[in-house]
């Protein structure tokens, strides 16, 4: 975050920061894949300097499915007026 100014979403609700550092960490580095845009380079360097470069040291809002195991959103509805 102090470096590339990367953000990680809805952090109040992450069960597991270390599990889903690990996971981008593997995506970027050992499947090459731009956590933004999905685009695929040759080596994780590449794609982690690509990140920099274009500003995509975020996570897809549009990729929320794939973050789910690690987020835990029932108690953002607790005391919901609906719910109630």
């Amino acid at each position: 975050r102090k470096y590339h100014s990367f953000t990680i979403l809805d952090i109040d609700c992450l069960v597991t920061l270390k599990g889903i550092l690990r996971y981008m960490a593997e995506r970027i580095h050992v499947g090459a894949l731009c956590l933004f845009c999905s685009k695929q380079f040759s080596d994780g360097t590449r794609c982690q300097q690509h990140m920099i470069d274009k500003s995509h040291c975020v996570m897809n809002l549009e990729d929320e499915e794939e973050y789910l195991d690690f987020y835990d959103f029932s108690k953002t509805y607790e005391n919901h007026p609906l719910l109630i």
